[in-house]
C-alpha cells in the first residue's frame, strides 16, 4: 500500500479529504511544524512515504541527502 507525507505547504483540507477517502497520508503539520526541508525528506525516507510538496527545492535536497 502506498503511504504519503504532505509537506506543510499542501492545504490541510486536501490531506483531510485524502484521509477520509482511505489514503494513508500524514502531514508535516501534524508531525512537527517548522522542520527543515532536509528533515522533511529524511522523515519521508525513514517512514517510506511518498512526499507531496509544492516546494521546488526538493529536487536539489533529495540529490544531496540520498547520494
Amino acid at each position: 500500500m502506498l503511504k504519503f507525507l504532505a509537506d506543510e505547504n499542501v492545504p490541510y483540507g486536501v490531506v483531510k479529504r485524502l484521509r477520509d477517502d482511505g489514503i494513508d497520508i500524514i502531514s508535516v503539520y501534524d508531525v512537527q511544524r517548522g522542520i527543515t526541508d532536509s528533515e522533511v525528506a529524511e522523515l519521508a525516507n525513514r517512514e517510506e512515504r511518498i512526499l507531496i510538496t509544492f516546494d521546488k527545492d526538493f529536487g536539489t535536497i533529495l540529490n544531496h541527502t540520498f547520494r
